[in-house]
């Protein structure tokens, strides 16, 4: 999981967002821990935010703070999407 994560990110940083998006969901299926959980939907969020899919974001953004009301920057970027 960790070189999923590495390539996610090295995705969103390169523009490619939907393949982004594509692996944060497909490494979800693998997730053991909770703190992998909620990096792969905190990717997630990102690459629809990116995206301009800002509902799909907002969906998730919501769905990690109901996980981990402490996931701050969750919160702000819930915030900002309003």
């Amino acid at each position: 999981l960790k070189a999923a994560y590495l390539a996610l990110t090295s995705l969103l940083l390169a523009g490619d967002y939907r393949r982004a998006l594509d692996l944060a969901l497909e490494s979800m299926k693998y997730v053991t821990t909770t703190d992998d959980l909620l990096s792969f939907l905190y990717c997630e969020a990102e690459a629809y935010i990116r995206l301009g899919m800002n509902s799909e974001a907002r969906q998730v953004l919501k769905k990690i703070v109901s996980i981990d009301s402490r996931y701050r920057m969750a919160r702000e970027r819930l915030e900002k999407l309003g």
